[in-house]
């Protein structure tokens, strides 16, 4: 039985000593799992950061690529892409005096992939897989009226889920309510979460902390992100950010979201926990990804499949 004060993301990790936590829908994903890995690291554990990466690396050095599709990212790896959250993400890493690596995988189909996951994990001595997601779209299963922003997210769901070697897998969303932008109706999360509860998957919800160690670091480091990046800031960790500060409603933060109400509230500061297990399960198009080499295949897998759909699940508004 877990103990009442103790998230149940931090029991199931029990005995790991070596966790990977890996940004598994793109972009500032990885920041998510920021406080996670400063409170793990806190605890004693080695914790290293990767992310699936939007940045274009084939261009990058030789001398970076561990294999193929993944590349170790240093502060000062050089690149001509101007956006580029895995060396931002390292470079503030750097100037606080921590561990300043953070691993990119290649935007690609499942199949390379779990491939780049299983030679990272072997080279690091993985025993234990987070993959966070800013935001909750990672949660959806197939048959909603809005699915968000999949492909990447269900990239990594499969790939990850296809490797029972590593005995710990899990889910860390943070950001409850900033996919609405992209279309989620959070409704469904909501009875998704009790379907993975039902199933023994939901490992159940806690909050950042604005005044702990980690949510402080947190904020500064998505300003720093936003000051590398004034011209595309992140939407999602913007939001939880704002959150984090108390704030509320439609806060404007850029430009980005100009024309779209958005609702910041204190939900986006708690993360939702479940196990890639149980949320593979109930996901109903993730084997049809499995032999998938390119993104765009998953992409064309998604659509197929709801074409397939009788009807979608609709969109539901809370009653309260």
């Amino acid at each position: 039985m877990p103990p009442l004060f103790e998230p149940q993301l931090l029991t199931r990790l029990g005995q790991a000593r070596k966790i990977l936590i890996a940004g598994a829908g793109g972009g500032f994903d990885v920041y998510a799992g920021l406080p996670l890995a400063l409170a793990l690291r806190a605890d004693g554990r080695e914790v290293h950061l990767a992310n699936l990466s939007f940045s274009h690396l084939y261009g990058l050095d030789t001398g970076v690529w561990l294999k193929p599709e993944v590349a170790e990212i240093r502060p000062d790896t050089r690149s001509a892409e101007p956006y580029f959250p895995e060396r931002t993400l390292a470079r503030w890493l750097r100037l606080h005096g921590m561990p300043d690596t953070v691993w990119a995988f290649g935007s690609v189909g499942v199949k390379p992939l779990r491939a780049a996951y299983r030679a990272l994990c072997a080279h690091l001595g993985i025993d234990a897989i987070v993959l966070v997601d800013g935001g909750t779209d990672i949660l959806m299963c197939g048959d909603e009226a809005g699915l968000g922003t999949p492909e990447e997210d269900m990239a990594s769901l499969a790939a990850v889920a296809g490797m029972p070697e590593i005995p710990v897998r899990l889910v860390s969303c943070l950001g409850f309510g900033v996919d609405a932008y992209h279309g989620v109706n959070h409704s469904l999360v909501l009875e998704n979460l009790a379907a993975l509860d039902r199933a023994g998957g939901y490992l159940g919800a806690f909050s950042l902390p604005r005044d702990s160690r980690e949510g402080r670091l947190y904020l500064d480091a998505v300003e720093h992100a936003r000051a590398a990046f004034p011209e595309h800031p992140s939407i999602v960790h913007g939001s939880v950010a704002a959150a984090l500060r108390g704030e509320f409603g439609d806060v404007r933060f850029t430009d980005r979201t100009k024309g779209v109400q958005l609702f910041v509230n204190p939900l986006m500061t708690l993360y939702f926990s479940v196990t890639v297990e149980a949320l593979a399960a109930r996901n109903r198009y993730l084997d049809r990804i499995e032999r998938t080499v390119l993104m765009r295949q998953i992409s064309t897998a998604i659509e197929e499949f709801r074409d397939t759909l009788p009807q979608q699940r609709p969109s539901r508004m809370f009653p309260h």
